[in-house]
């Protein structure tokens, strides 16, 4: 990425980047989190996949590097995966990274803290959740992009469930994926085999951008048993 003054054109070279997250009341402000060290070498370099949050306010034609309060210069080793904007809060936006972190603004990007880590897997789908608005069974949710998903039934955020792992998804970088479905949610845990059971507890429900179907950010209990 160059640089001049903080302002990038935009996210050039061999790097990664987020899905970029629009503000809901100023649709020309745009927040995104971008890795310089491209995906094949995070695990293997020193400084892992020097990552740092961006902001355009002209519709991501130019994007400034959030380098405020929290944010080491260096950039972060873990790489981005995913973002949220809270839709009743746009200035908060969170960030899901592949070391099961993640990092929150209050403030549009001024500052940032940790406000979950140790989460198992990369957070790779993020949502804003409230567990109040459950009806007819199910839980409404947000997806990642800020807009309503469906309720979704057989799954609660917060309840913890026995799983057994069903099938498996070939990951080039970390290996396989276990699969399996709480109600009408997708789970993964990453290096799960077939037929192991786990504990989860259900922290989120949203809407996986590339496979458009439900899916649950867990956090393991226990297992494999």
């Amino acid at each position: 990425m160059k640089s001049d003054n903080g302002i990038d054109a935009g996210f050039t070279g061999g790097g990664y980047m987020s899905p970029p997250v629009v503000h809901p009341e100023r649709p020309g402000t745009v927040f995104a989190a971008g890795a310089e060290v491209p995906p094949p070498f995070w695990f293997t370099r020193e400084q892992g996949a020097k990552a740092y949050f961006y902001r355009s306010d002209d519709g991501g034609r130019t994007w400034r590097k959030l380098l405020g309060q929290g944010v080491p210069a260096e950039g972060l080793r873990p790489a981005p995966r995913s973002a949220v904007i809270d839709p009743s809060d746009p200035d908060t936006v969170l960030f899901g990274l592949t070391d099961g972190s993640v990092w929150e603004t209050r403030d549009g990007g001024e500052s940032f803290h940790v406000v979950a880590k140790g989460l198992p897997g990369w957070i790779s789908g993020l949502c804003v959740a409230y567990p109040s608005a459950a009806s007819s069974g199910g839980v409404e949710s947000q997806s990642t992009n800020g807009s309503a998903a469906p309720a979704t039934n057989g799954v609660e955020v917060g309840q913890e469930y026995e799983i057994t792992i069903s099938n498996e998804i070939d990951n080039p970088f970390i290996g396989p994926n276990g699969v399996t479905r709480i109600g009408d949610a997708d789970v993964r845990i990453p290096h799960a085999r077939v037929g192991q059971k786990y504990r989860v507890r259900v922290l989120a429900l949203g809407i996986n951008q590339f496979t458009q179907r439900t899916e649950a950010t867990i956090q393991t209990v226990s297992g494999p048993n």
